[in-house]
């Protein structure tokens, strides 16, 4: 099971003269997760893209896409409602 570390063991330092890892007495699981031992592998999906036409290329490279339909620009905090 993987543990996480109170102290993070910052990166590059175990070749270092004098560096002493974490035992695992200073690691332990947060409270609220869940065991990784209990989790599957994720299973991913991607739904079927149909061919529509593609922007111009000005528009393209303005807009982060080619094709109308996965231009989704980033709102902010204009999408969440107070």
């Amino acid at each position: 099971m993987d543990m996480i570390c109170v102290t993070p063991t910052p990166l590059g330092t175990d070749d270092l003269p004098g560096f002493v890892p974490p035992t695992p007495q200073d690691c332990r699981l947060p409270s609220d997760s869940i065991n990784p031992a209990l989790l599957s592998l994720a299973m991913g999906f991607v739904p079927y893209q149909a061919w529509e036409t593609p922007y111009e290329l000005d528009v393209a490279l303005q807009r982060g896409t080619i094709f109308p339909s996965l231009d989704k620009p980033f709102i902010g905090e204009e999408a969440v409602t107070r």
